[in-house]
């Protein structure tokens, strides 16, 4: 219980320290019109190798969102962190991660196109960050 509400702290912590809000991430439609919703999430898993690791979305210099995905060790000291933008120069967002039996984390989420479409991304890193 004391691991996951440490989680839960460390989460509100990093939230607010990157003041992110929710945003639009990807559209999801149901029937032939669709309806959009908005879908925006974080995720932290605690891998395999002992390590935390943290997805979501960053704000960059130009004002929009990236990809976010970082490597924090025991004492919550990030040790590596990417990020992921599309070259449509809009908001890019993690959606979940998980590791894979080799070590590697693999990301999923959206990459922006235009104001009404997006593409799915999935990304694999290296537990180094490559």
């Amino acid at each position: 219980m004391k691991t996951k509400l440490f989680f839960v702290w460390l989460l509100i912590i990093y939230n607010q320290a990157n003041a992110q809000q929710s945003s639009q991430a990807f559209l999801e439609s149901y029937g032939a019109t669709g309806t959009q919703e908005l879908f925006y999430k974080t995720s932290v898993i605690r891998g395999s190798d002992g390590y935390t690791y943290l997805s979501g979305a960053t704000l960059n210099s130009n004002g929009n969102y990236d990809m976010l995905l970082s490597k924090m060790d025991s004492h919550n000291q990030v040790i590596w962190t990417q990020q992921y933008a599309g070259s449509a120069g809009g908001d890019d967002f993690a959606a979940d991660l998980i590791q894979d039996g080799a070590g590697n984390i693999i990301i999923t989420g959206t990459q922006y196109v235009s104001a009404t479409n997006y593409n799915a991304v999935t990304i694999k890193y290296n537990s180094s960050g490559a």
